[in-house]
């Protein structure tokens, strides 16, 4: 058998899609889901992905970027998992990359989602 028949399911916490999903791995687990969660009672309509598996990745993982306007990796290094999405799946997958040896506080994620959000609904506005 081939092991991505093996590989369970990303989680997926949210909705299937809409307008962003937030992709991670590893330590960035309670920060992301804690910011979805604030995200979500601001009536944002965010979704977070939890990767376990790296290689191979799971097999929802493709079919489920492209059903969100905006996806980010929000990863504590320099966007290797960003990279990887945007080659494997043809996805413009942005970075919110955070590489000094700290953990992400839930404070800067809903920041710069918050931002990244209004920003996309302006530039969707003036086409």
């Amino acid at each position: 058998a081939r092991i991505a028949d093996d590989i369970p399911d990303a989680e997926l916490f949210g909705d299937d899609s809409g307008e962003a999903l937030i992709v991670g791995w590893g330590g960035t687990f309670g920060a992301l889901r804690a910011a979805t969660k604030h995200l979500r009672a601001r009536g944002m309509k965010v979704s977070h992905m939890h990767i376990e598996h790296l290689f191979p990745l799971p097999k929802n993982v493709g079919p489920a970027l492209k059903r969100f306007d905006v996806v980010v990796c929000a990863e504590l290094n320099m966007g290797q998992l960003k990279r990887l999405l945007r080659d494997q799946f043809l996805v413009d997958v942005q970075g919110l990359n955070k590489a000094q040896g700290q953990p992400f506080k839930v404070s800067e994620i809903v920041e710069r989602m918050a931002r990244g959000m209004a920003k996309h609904k302006a530039e969707e506005a003036s086409r």
